[in-house]
């Protein structure tokens, strides 16, 4: 096992957390914007804006959700689908970097799974 840590000498490292940083205000927008939106409207019951709110979600984060449940309250909703979309960016981060030290085990794996590979959306684009 090895620790890695980003400093202010590691530019690539530094390139990684700004992307990860961006993707994650981007997420927090959509939230932000939806909370505002959603004080907006009258009559919207919890479960009416927990529908929207999903709706809205990437698809990658609404496949985790139907592993885990759906949360009963839409501040439960926001929540786990912030928590899924770190773990997502920080899982992605780790495997450009795991590519990058060792770029023959990588490329052996792509082989190996017979070069197919499978779309998967960004979750923090907002777009399903």
């Amino acid at each position: 096992m090895q620790l890695h840590f980003t400093s202010g000498y590691h530019p690539e490292g530094n390139g990684q957390t700004e992307h990860t940083n961006q993707t994650l205000k981007q997420f927090n927008k959509y939230i932000v914007e939806f909370n505002c939106l959603a004080t907006q409207v009258h009559g919207y019951g919890e479960g009416a804006l927990c529908h929207i709110f999903y709706n809205g979600l990437p698809d990658c984060i609404k496949d985790k959700i139907a592993h885990i449940g759906k949360p009963p309250s839409l501040i439960d909703l926001h929540t786990m689908a912030q928590g899924i979309d770190v773990h997502y960016w920080e899982r992605k981060s780790e495997i450009a970097h795991q590519a990058k030290t060792n770029p023959q085990s990588s490329s052996s794996k792509q082989s190996s799974s017979g070069g197919s590979s499978s779309k998967q959306s960004n979750p923090s684009s907002g777009t399903s």
